[in-house]
Formats: C-alpha cells, structure tokens, sequence
C-alpha cells in the first residue's frame, strides 16, 4: 500500500518541483557589447535574451538595482523571442540595470537583473612625469597617477622617442604617441614608475605615458619628459658629414678638450684608413676622405679619444655614399576610380646602381591647397610595398596622393595621380551633430510646453505636433543607428528641430497685469474664523501660515496665436520651506464669486478636490522639501477678452478673499469646513450680477445716483412743507379765531 502510494505521490511531487523551477528560473542575458558587470566603452548596447519556450519578453531599463518589469506595459518594453539581438541604444557614462522577464506556458518568470556599465570617456593626463638618468646608464620614469571617473585606470603605455620635434608638412611640432618616431616600450604597466634599461649611452630620449582605463579607453597622454642616458665619458663628441664633391667633409666636435683624438674610415670592402693620428688639447677635428675611384656603399667613421680622468670617449657615424637616386611607381588603385572607406595602396619601388644604400622609407602623402600632409608609410610585402589607407576621415573631393621613396643616402623620388574621394565620415558627423541639436529642440520644446499647461494654457494641438516631430526625430536616430543612411538621417533630424521650434513659437505669452493680496498679519485669527475652520484646526493653520508665509497674486497673461490673442487669469500661490524639516501639507482655497463663481471653470496642473463649489478647493498632498519653494498656479478655464481682463484687474478681485492660502497638515480632516456668516454674506453680494464698469455703465450709475439724490431732496422739501402746513399754520388758524 505504501510502495503504490508513493508510486502516484512521486511524480507528482516531480511536477510540482519542476513547475517551481521554471518559474524560479530567470532569463538568460548576454552582450556582445556590455559583458555583465564590466567597464566598456562601446557606443551602443545589444543584448540577447534567452528563455526556455518563451514566447515574450519584458524588460526595463534605469539605474535602479532591483526594479520588476510589469506585464501591463506602463513602463516595460516588449520583445518578440524570434528577434536574436536587440539595441538599447546609446547610454551616457555610468552604471544601469537590465531588468528582464521571460512569459512561456508556465507563466511569468523571475526577474533577471543585469549590470550595464558604460564609460566611453578616457582617465584624465598623468601628471608630473620625470625623466631621470642614472648611474648605471638606465633612466628611471616616474609620474603622478592619473584619474578616471568611472572604470578606473587598468595601466600605462610607455612612449619613448629619439626625437622631441618632428616635421609635419614643413613645420616642427612636438611628437605624438602616433608618430613613426614613437615606440612603445613598455604596456600593462600598473605601477607609476618605470625603469628604461634598454637605451644606448649618451643618447637622448624623450617619453609620454598613457593612461588605459578598465574599460579600454585611451586617455590623454602626459606632456614629455626628457633624458639623456649617462655617458661615461666626461664629454660628448659629435660627428658631422657631408659630400662635398668626391669627398666626404668630416667635422668632430666636443663638448671638452679631449687627448689622443684618432679618427678611421673603413670602406665597404673593409679596408681601413687612418686619417688622424693623434690630436690632444683641442675641442674638434676637422678633416675629410676622398671618395675619388672608391665604391658606393657605407664607410664608417670611427674616432676615439681619452678624457681628462682617461675614460675613453668614442664616437661613430655610417656616411652612405650611393649617388643613384631610387625609382617609384604607384601601381593600384587606378586614378580613374573612387576612393572611398579603406583602400590598398601597392606601390613598386627600388634603389639600384652599384653597392645600392637601400630603401629607408616609401611614404604616402596627400596634396591639399598647396601643402603636402603626410599620411603614411607604406611597408614591404613581397616584391613591392602596400599601404592599407583608411580614407574615411579625409574630405571628399580630387586631392593629388604623392608616393616619396628614399633611400639611406637621403636620394628622393616621388610618384603621383590625382584620386576623388568619396565617404560616408562628413555625412555620419553631420547626421550625428543635426540629431543632437534636434534632441535640444525637443526638450524646450517639452519645458515650453509644460510653462504653457501651468499657464492654464490649451495645448492640446500643439501636444499633437510633439508626436509628430516625434515621429521624424525617432525615425533619423533609427536611419542613424543602421549605419547607412546618414543623409536621411540628417534631412528627418533637421525636419523634426523644425517642426518643434514651430511648437515654442506658435504661442506666445505677455505679462499684461498682476495685483497682489494683502493681509494685516494681526488679523490672521479673524480671517482664518470668517473661513470656517473649526477651532481644532485655527491654531495648527495659524502656526504654518506664520512660518511658510504663503502668498497669492494674481496674474494676467495675454496669450497671442498667429494674429488671434485673449488673456488668461492665474492665481499663483507661493511659500518658501525655510524649517529644518521636509513637510507634507493641504492647501485650501475660499475663492470669492468676483473671480469664479463655480470651482468647475477652474484647472490646474496641481491635483486639486472641490470642496464646495461654491467654490471651495483644496489641493491635496503638497510636499515640500527643506529650504524648497512651492508654487502653486489655478487658473480659470475661460478665455478672456480684454475687456474682461481690464475689469478683472481694476476690480481688485484680491481684495475679496477672506484669508490667506489656508495651509493645515496633511491629515487634517477638512470634511466639516463650512462658509462663516462672512463668507455667507459676501456670497450674497458677489451673487448679483457682476457689473462691467465701461464708460455707459458709469454714466448710467452716475445718473441714477442724481436721481436718487434729487428724490431725496423732494422728499425732504414735501416733509418741510407737510410740517409747516399741518402745524405751525394751522396753530396760528387757531389762536387768531376769535
């Protein structure tokens, strides 16, 4: 009995266990761009997404560690399984949470959290960078470490030239860890010090240090530091040669009196020649060796000499004598196609003649306005040199690419042909620059919206617009993103910065009047009373009141469309939280008839409940942060003419209210808020029909004044002659009877 029972129980349990599973189980994220949790410096973020039988997803993406993607959609996003990859876009630097959730037969999954960090910028310039050569002949580099916001610094490239200047296009600047003369000595260098052992004695060097982020940006290199390597002998000597017709021109120079001074020259065939035998006390040697019958080939020039303290100083120089210039040809591409994106350049070059010096360099140059800039050195590859030349950088156009190959002698010869580049760089930064002042545009236009609605301002049409330049300024990010049409990208970019600075120009709004109410501070209690606050909550609103200070202005606007214009009436409520503490308050409104009589015709971006309409409101759950100012703006939903705004400003309708912005806490109980018999009676007035105070109306009031005054005077006449008549006349009647 046992046994059967646990033969039906077990798979059962098994089901229940493996359900549970499944809907324990999370979504599988990768990247090919974001490895989870690690600093890269891709511009755009892809992701794929994994789920046993799922049949869609939901995600969200933000800075928040533990959000769960809801499958209503009001803020997730939705995928269909049978798309591999998706883009997220580009992010800003920093840190963001993928929030994933995967739906198969079973239901909704867990949430899988993934860790996006994105840091594109590169760690800031090392500073202080020295250069110190030492004793044994090694120079000792040292720096200040170098910041990075983000990633942090992973390490250092040392960059070490023999040459501080060099010539770019005839003119002497300062080498570049791009430079030909730039050779990386050392990477994946983690300490701030390095030591440089394999250097010659008495040389000069020149290094930058670079810093690499976690990420893999490159930062800015430091400024140069130089150093000359430690000569053992107390002077430096110097050789310096020239041709001077069939004879090579030898100059030795030193920096002190050297003794013994010898210089040699050996020929190519070995054969060596003293030409100077001995020479002491003196600081240089001037000499020469003809060349007169003599081979093409590399002679070399040796001196020696002994210093003051018996170090022997040497000195050596190869002169390369080959007066047969080289030969150059451009062979591919053909000058009658179009350069564009990364093209080969093969080129056919030689030194002949007898005893040749040999190619030193083949070098690419580009013709622009007269000024040849250089643009690469082509390398061996078999029999002829290859230069893979990425032109996507280089402005189109017909530019003139000259081939220079030299040889170690200093013999030049160039090629040329005149090539039209084509590429898609100027249009990719073009698109890229339209998009981003078009995003601008749209975030005023957002912020002048959001101005307008507080304003009480119908911008219903004008949101319409928004979608639709929305629609052209998503479609260009979308051109954009794919890489290709950069030109339609731009053309949707300008057209969506269009149509949203039509959006900040279709209204505009004028400052056309304003009054301010005021209050007699000693009073508070009795307007706070005529309100109808009960007792319990006079005390709690007198204290806010006294600390925030509420005020209430009204404020006229003239709103101008195309050649139409009204007025808008707002009234604004303003207080500063100067306490020590955030605070949670109600703010309630006995608004008098003079400028509404029905809290229906009232709107405001603030949420707000109507306690009578009568009216009476009360906006709900205004928060207020220390040391924050709130405003609060209620406007009437009419459209005034300016007519009524000139009645509504001459009619000092702030006068009429029968308190300040009533403020209480939040979990006050307003319920029982009833009108004061103030409050009642000034409803009774402000229930006759409003008068509009034109110029008839005034003369209209003006007469009827004079006629009341002019019945008054009869009235009194008649009472005077009533009097007089019925007794002093007929007093008299009496006693003068006999």
């Amino acid at each position: 009995m046992v046994t059967l029972l646990l033969k039906r129980i077990f798979p059962l349990v098994l089901v229940l266990l493996f359900s549970a599973s499944v809907l324990a189980a999370t979504p599988t994220v990768s990247s090919s761009t974001h490895p989870e949790g690690e600093w890269a410096d891709a511009p755009f973020i892809k992701v794929n997404f994994s789920y046993s039988d799922a049949t869609k997803f939901a995600y969200v993406v933000n800075k928040e560690a533990d959000t769960v993607p809801d499958i209503i959609g009001e803020i997730s996003k939705f995928m269909d399984p049978s798309s591999s990859e998706i883009s997220l876009g580009a992010k800003l630097d920093g840190i963001y949470w993928l929030h994933v959730r995967g739906k198969n037969s079973s239901g909704w999954s867990d949430t899988k959290h993934y860790e996006i960090k994105v840091d594109s910028n590169g760690p800031r310039r090392p500073a202080n960078l020295t250069a110190t050569p030492l004793e044994d002949g090694t120079i000792q580099l040292a720096w200040d470490a170098a910041e990075d916001d983000l990633a942090g610094v992973g390490h250092y490239t040392v960059y070490r030239s023999v040459l501080r200047f060099v010539s770019d296009g005839g003119i002497s600047r300062e080498f570049t860890i791009r430079d030909a003369v730039a050779k990386r000595i050392a990477e994946e260098v983690t300490e701030t010090n390095y030591l440089d052992e394999e250097i010659n004695e008495g040389y000069r060097y020149h290094y930058k240090i670079q810093p690499i982020d976690k990420a893999g940006n490159g930062g800015i290199p430091s400024s140069v530091a130089s150093a000359r390597a430690h000569s053992f002998c107390d002077f430096t000597v110097v050789i310096h040669t020239e041709l001077d017709d069939e004879n090579i021109s030898i100059a030795i120079e030193s920096t002190g009196k050297f003794k013994k001074g010898n210089v040699k020259v050996t020929d190519p065939n070995g054969v060596e020649t003293e030409i100077v035998e001995s020479e002491s006390n003196v600081f240089s040697i001037e000499t020469s060796y003809s060349l007169s019958d003599k081979p093409n080939g590399d002679y070399n020039i040796f001196f020696t000499s002994i210093d003051p303290d018996f170090d022997e100083c040497n000195a050596e120089k190869i002169f390369i004598y080959d007066i047969v210039f080289p030969e150059v040809k451009i062979i591919s591409p053909s000058s009658t196609g179009v350069l564009t994106e990364q093209v080969k350049f093969e080129i056919e070059a030689s030194d002949s003649g007898v005893n040749p010096s040999g190619l030193v360099s083949v070098t690419l140059y580009l013709e622009k306005a007269g000024e040849e800039i250089l643009v690469g050195e082509a390398e061996k590859a078999g029999e002829n040199y290859v230069y893979d030349w990425n032109t996507i950088t280089y402005e189109n156009g017909r530019f003139k690419v000259i081939v220079k190959a030299k040889d170690n002698a200093g013999n030049e010869s160039e090629d040329s042909a005149i090539y039209s580049f084509e590429n898609t760089f100027f249009a990719r930064t073009t698109a890229s620059s339209d998009i981003i002042f078009s995003e601008a545009a749209r975030t005023e236009a957002i912020n002048y919206l959001a101005d307008l609605r507080e304003q009480g301002i119908n911008v219903q049409e004008l949101e319409m617009r928004l979608v639709n330049a929305d629609s052209n300024f998503n479609y260009a990010r979308e051109l954009f993103e794919q890489g290709y049409y950069f030109e339609l990208a731009s053309e949707q970019a300008n057209l969506a910065k269009l149509q949203y600075d039509s959006i900040k120009s279709s209204i505009s709004l004028e400052d056309y009047g304003n009054r301010v109410y005021i209050y007699d501070a000693e009073q508070l209690d009795l307007f706070l009373s005529a309100s109808g606050l009960d007792s319990g909550v006079t005390n709690n609103s007198k204290t806010l009141i006294q600390q925030l200070q509420p005020l209430r202005r009204l404020e006229l606007v003239k709103v101008t469309k195309g050649i139409n214009s009204y007025y808008k009436a707002n009234v604004s409520i303003s207080f500063s939280n100067a306490q020590d503490q955030n605070i949670s308050l109600r703010v309630l409104e006995i608004i008098p008839k003079q400028f509404t009589n029905d809290a229906n015709n009232l709107s405001s971006t603030f949420a707000f409940e109507i306690i009578q309409s009568d009216p009476i409101i009360v906006f709900e759950s205004v928060d207020s942060i220390q040391g924050e100012t709130i405003s609060i703006i209620y406007s009437l939903k009419q459209e005034l003419t300016k007519e009524q705004a000139d009645i509504l400003l001459s009619s000092n309708v702030m006068n009429f209210y029968i308190s300040p912005p009533i403020l209480v806490d939040s979990a006050t109980d307003l319920s029982s808020v009833k009108l004061s018999s103030l409050l009642n009676f000034n409803s009774l007035i402000s229930s006759l029909p409003p008068i509009e105070w034109n110029t008839t109306n005034l003369i209209i009031v003006g007469l009827a004044i004079l006629a009341i005054l002019f019945i008054l005077l009869v009235i009194v006449l008649l009472a005077v002659f009533a009097a007089y008549y019925f007794f002093i006349r007929k007093k008299k009647t009496i006693y003068n009877e006999p």
